[in-house]
């Protein structure tokens, strides 16, 4: 299996524009991503069909109430896109992950949460990969030292 690494930087977790109708259609449960996303490209090329991403994916200073005391968490995630370009994968990811994670964070959070995409890699296939990826490795910070 081919994969292409790609240099990525701190993102903010808010979307925009077809990605937010994206993440409302995949919270109404109304469309899996990657059957909306094989709906988009009907009728393409072979060449101008979507690219295969896995985007590996870190959070830090998630604020979660544990045993009814706020504490600060970090995660890694993994989720598996189509997607025309690294950019666009790691667009649909973060919605992704952003989704998820709506209802698990503090609703007065002190400290705002930092998303980073720490890898993106093009892959041929899929493979038994489970497409998109769900759920995440939680690590508390504070044994982080």
């Amino acid at each position: 299996m081919m994969a292409m690494g790609y240099p990525i930087g701190k993102k903010n977790l808010k979307g925009t524009g077809a990605l937010d109708a994206l993440e409302s259609l995949q919270r109404k449960a109304l469309f899996k991503v990657p059957a909306l996303l094989d709906l988009i490209i009907v009728g393409l090329s072979e060449d101008d069909k979507m690219k295969k991403f896995k985007v590996s994916i870190n959070g830090e200073n998630l604020e979660i109430l544990e045993n009814g005391k706020a504490e600060f968490f970090g995660f890694y995630t993994t989720r598996y896109v189509e997607a025309d370009s690294p950019l666009a994968a790691e667009n649909i990811a973060l919605s992704l992950v952003g989704a998820e994670l709506e209802g698990v964070l503090c609703k007065d959070r002190s400290v705002p949460p930092v998303i980073s995409v720490e890898e993106i890699q093009e892959l041929e296939v899929f493979g038994d990969y489970l497409v998109p990826g769900q759920g995440f490795s939680w690590y508390n910070e504070s044994d982080q030292s």
